[in-house]
C-alpha cells in the first residue's frame, strides 16, 4: 500500500501561513515514507490525508486542520512506532527540568533554607540545563536506534 498524496489548494501560494503548514506536513509525510510501516499505520495516515484533501473550508480553518493532522500523525507514530522528530526528547525534558527546578525552589523556601537555590530564576535555569542534558541523551539514543525522523 502506498501513501496518499496531499493535494495543495490552488491559492496556497498566496497565503504564507497556509504554505508553511502544508510544507511541515509534507516534510513529515516524506520522512515517514522513508521508514518501514505496517499497513494499519498507513491506513491511519492515509485517512488523515484523505480528510484534508476533502476539506473545503476557509484557509484559516485549513491551517488549523493541517496543524492538528500533523500533531495527530506525530503522536500516533510516536505511540505506535516509537518514531520521534529531532530534538523531541530534548524539548520534552527541558519542560520537566524547569518544572522540577520551580518545585525545588519552592521546597527550599518552604523549609526556610536561604541559599542560591531559593531564587526562582536560578532554579529554573538549573532545571532547564538538567532537562536539556537528559533529553539530549535520549535523542542520541533514538538516533542511534534508527527511531528518529529527519525533520
Amino acid at each position: 500500500m502506498k501513501m496518499v498524496i496531499l493535494d495543495r489548494r490552488e491559492n496556497s501560494i498566496h497565503n504564507l501561513k497556509l504554505l508553511v503548514a502544508y510544507q511541515k506536513l509534507e516534510d513529515l509525510l516524506d520522512a515517514l515514507d522513508k521508514k518501514e510501516m505496517g499497513e494499519e499505520h498507513l491506513l491511519f495516515i492515509n485517512s488523515e490525508i484523505k480528510l484534508l484533501n476533502l476539506f473545503t473550508g476557509s484557509d484559516k480553518d485549513m491551517i488549523k486542520h493541517l496543524k492538528s493532522a500533523n500533531t495527530r500523525i506525530l503522536s500516533f507514530i510516536e505511540k505506535e512506532l516509537e518514531l520521534v522528530k529531532k530534538h523531541h526528547y530534548q524539548n520534552k525534558w527541558m519542560v520537566f527540568g524547569m518544572a522540577g527546578g520551580v518545585f525545588l525552589s519552592y521546597l527550599f523556601k518552604a523549609i526556610d533554607y536561604s541559599a542560591t537555590w531559593n531564587s526562582i530564576g536560578f532554579a529554573i535555569s538549573m532545571g532547564l540545563i538538567a532537562g536539556l542534558l537528559a533529553g539530549k541523551n535520549r535523542d542520541e539514543k533514538a538516533k542511534k536506534d534508527g527511531k528518529q525522523l529527519d525533520i
